[in-house]
């Protein structure tokens, strides 16, 4: 087989399969969060290095379709098939002329750092991606990088009689990187993102309702499990039949979000038990500034507190998982505030998935070289906010035994 596809040219195949079992306890008093699933994720990659200069490739992944943040499969639905889509399809192009810079299009993986505050490790954003790193020779900053995106997310268009201009929903992005050597044994990454989002609002619409503004037909209706961001609703009324329809939804801030991370990582005399510490700030610089925007008749999901802007993701662990009879512990503390981020686009993992505070505790043994079993432990409720009462709902703990096999 592998002669055969070296006549289509050098192909690198890869991927991995995970079997979870997933118990969910606590939450609501009336118990309707308590669950048990099991869940399967499959994953394939194709790649191709046609030269020193251009790359390519595809990955096929399992997953709901409008759920861009998990490759879960959940199974249930009376055994029906389960899907497999394109999960990221991509060209990279890093010129002999001037080798600092890479050129990156499609749907590839993250081209900057980050944690799942933000940006879930499932999502593989679209659009283009530009890189230029420069290797420097100082005691210590060894690298630095400078990463710009740019990612359209929606395509929309205007409704009134006088105005039909299409308009996309996008993020402008960009990173700068460094790169420092402590020492023999200890290395400091460090990182400071900005993320502008423009015309979200065809996001919240789409969190509630099939968007019908799209010039083709209306896209997808986005997963929504936990979405805590306000936003404003304005409904219609039939005057037959009385029912209610979604008009109009607007999120009450704009996302502007500063994220500033540093990764340290230290080498123990054990090449066993390396350390790592994640540190991620996140700050929605445009927290509530969509309300002057929104009509009077409108219905927020929430109040709008710009000082709700914030969040934060501390994460410590020691070990690896490499080759066989490895472990490897962790510990990350999360908090996000309400307006701190887009809840439809940040770690799947956690519910709600903003205005909560969140504990998780990780244990992974390298069963084979190949095949690895974890324990996921998140436990976590909403936060309490000024003025406002304690949360009804008591600690939610969510449980995840994996088991992952990767070629």
């Amino acid at each position: 087989m592998e002669e055969r596809l070296k006549k289509f040219g050098p192909f690198t195949f890869s991927g991995d399969f995970r079997l979870r079992a997933e118990p969910t306890l606590g939450g609501p008093v009336d118990r309707s969060q308590d669950r048990f699933r099991e869940r399967i994720r499959l994953r394939f990659n194709a790649e191709a290095e046609l030269n020193d200069q251009f790359k390519g490739g595809f990955s096929l992944a399992s997953g709901d379709l409008n759920n861009p943040i998990s490759t879960n499969q959940t199974l249930n639905q009376y055994d029906t098939r389960k899907p497999i889509a394109i999960d990221r399809v991509y060209a990279t192009y890093t010129p002999n002329w001037f080798r600092p810079l890479t050129l990156t299009g499609g749907k590839f993986a993250y081209p900057w750092f980050n944690t799942e505050l933000v940006w879930d490790k499932d999502l593989n954003p679209e659009g283009a991606g530009e890189t230029l790193a420069f290797h420097v020779k100082t005691p210590l900053l060894k690298k630095f990088a400078i990463v710009g995106f740019q990612l359209p997310f929606a395509e929309n268009k205007r409704t009134a009689p006088s105005d039909k201009s299409l308009y996309n929903t996008m993020v402008y992005g960009e990173q700068l990187q460094t790169f420092w050597q402590l020492g023999d044994r200890v290395k400091l990454s460090a990182y400071g993102s900005y993320y502008d989002w423009q015309y979200a609002d065809s996001i919240a619409l789409s969190l509630l309702t099939a968007n019908s503004a799209s010039p083709d037909e209306a896209l997808l209706a986005l997963s929504n499990t936990g979405l805590q961001n306000s936003i404003a609703t304005v409904t219609a009324t039939n005057p037959t039949t009385g029912a209610k329809t979604i008009t109009s939804a607007q999120f009450a801030s704009k996302f502007g979000v500063l994220d500033s991370l540093a990764q340290l990582d230290i080498v123990t005399p054990s090449e066993r038990w390396p350390l790592t510490f994640i540190g991620d700030f996140a700050e929605n610089t445009r927290a509530c500034e969509n309300v002057r925007n929104i009509p009077a008749a409108a219905v927020y999901s929430a109040p709008c507190d710009p000082r709700a802007r914030h969040g934060y993701w501390l994460e410590a662990s020691i070990g690896r998982t490499q080759k066989k009879g490895d472990w490897q512990f962790s510990y990350t503390r999360i908090m996000i505030q309400r307006e701190a981020v887009i809840g439809a686009f940040n770690y799947s993992e956690i519910f709600p998935t903003s205005n909560v505070e969140i504990h998780r505790s990780e244990i992974l043994y390298q069963l084979f070289d190949r095949v690895t079993l974890q324990l996921n432990g998140l436990f976590g409720r909403p936060l309490v906010t000024a003025g406002s009462l304690p949360p009804a709902q008591p600690l939610l703990e969510r449980l995840q035994f994996d088991m992952t096999y990767t070629f």
